[in-house]
């Protein structure tokens, strides 16, 4: 039996963290052989809110362990080492898989200082340098450290996790990263949630429902865009590229499932009853994605965006959506950038297709065996 663990430090709770880390150590802990557990250090002050709902995504018990005040984390980080030890001896871990390069930081410390056998594993789920200078995402206070962080979370790790190739390569470039052994690293991109999967069987009754409630004729085309206002969801680009399909085709409709932003509003003010805005929970995105008939994913040229694996993708197509990208969104194959006459309402038969392509490209079993590369002792 090989013990292993996910390790989350300072992160909210949220869909992406419950598909990319909790169902992973749910997943890895479901693999014969394997025992896997979830250890999160809640991030301050919202300690105990995150608690609740890690737990409710984990179906378990965690305890209240808390992460420091971010504003320390430059000066004490290391020394949460001490506490990783601790949890580690405990739970007699061999493998720690940590998600995100602050999270990477600690358990390389608790390796070389107190578990000399310890194997860590880099989750890289993106270009984190990077990503700040073309967006700045992080704290000015922090992004030295978190450079840091990043670097030897690359150079460091036992093994590593990257979502694409391209982020592979930006590891190279950036931070020298090179290897003989193809085995210390590890593609796998984002992946779905297993009761997100759970939705995907009652997508036709969704779509009816939902399309009744938008008021979506059987003729109309249903282009949906979800996700946040973040600067690399390149807003204005898609903004420009609605405008246009909504002038060209007046079969066409909008559903954002978003916050509030300017570019919506604008939309909203233009086309006022083409133009549909809603914020929903999480659990609640699958039912309306399911009354579309394309899900839109359009960026900006950067190195975040094409080092990405964005979640959007496979959620999409999950719902039986039909994906309207462009080359910069590291996103696997869609229709491309659809002209406005060419676009159509989908078919009962392309919605069980992309549907199908979702349930075999993103479940996590389609990574078993890099799963397991992940998690076997370290003298196989």
């Amino acid at each position: 039996m090989t013990n292993c663990a996910y390790l989350l430090y300072g992160d909210h709770a949220s869909g992406i963290i419950n598909s990319q880390a909790v169902d992973v150590a749910k997943y890895l802990n479901s693999i014969p052989q394997v025992s896997c557990k979830l250890i999160a250090f809640l991030p301050y002050p919202f300690a105990l809110k995150t608690h609740d709902a890690l737990e409710t995504f984990y179906g378990k018990s965690l305890p209240k362990t808390r992460a420091l005040p971010q504003r320390l984390w430059r000066l004490f980080l290391k020394w949460e080492s001490l506490r990783l030890a601790w949890k580690v001896k405990q739970g007699k871990i061999e493998t720690i898989i940590c998600r995100g390069a602050f999270a990477t930081f600690i358990a390389i410390e608790t390796r070389d200082k107190f578990r000399k056998d310890l194997r860590v594993c880099y989750d890289g789920r993106g270009a984190m340098a990077a990503e700040h200078e073309e967006y700045g995402v992080y704290p000015s206070y922090l992004v030295p450290f978190m450079e840091m962080c990043e670097k030897r979370s690359v150079l460091e790790s036992d093994i590593r996790i990257a979502v694409t190739s391209e982020l592979v390569g930006y590891w190279t470039t950036r931070y020298g990263y090179q290897t003989s052994n193809p085995k210390d690293v590890v593609v796998i991109p984002t992946t779905l949630a297993e009761n997100q999967i759970k939705h995907g069987v009652n997508l036709e009754k969704c779509r009816r429902e939902k399309r009744a409630v938008l008021e979506i004729e059987t003729n109309e085309i249903l282009l949906i865009y979800s996700g946040s206002t973040a600067g690399w969801q390149s807003l204005e680009l898609l903004n420009k590229y609605l405008r246009h399909r909504l002038t060209e085709n007046k079969l066409i409709k909008v559903l954002i499932l978003a916050k509030s932003h300017k570019n919506f509003n604008e939309l909203q003010l233009e086309f006022p009853n083409r133009v549909t805005r809603k914020f929903v929970a999480h659990a609640e995105v699958f039912h309306w994605l399911s009354a579309g008939d394309y899900g839109l994913l359009l960026r900006n040229k950067s190195v975040t965006n094409s080092c990405a694996s964005p979640t959007k993708y496979a959620e999409y197509l999950l719902a039986g959506l039909r994906v309207i990208s462009n080359i910069q969104t590291g996103a696997g194959p869609g229709v491309g950038m659809v002209s406005a006459d060419k676009l159509t309402t989908s078919t009962q038969l392309e919605r069980e297709m992309w549907q199908g392509n979702a349930n075999k490209q993103f479940i996590k079993s389609y990574y078993l065996d890099k799963y397991k590369s992940i998690t076997k002792k370290i003298n196989d």
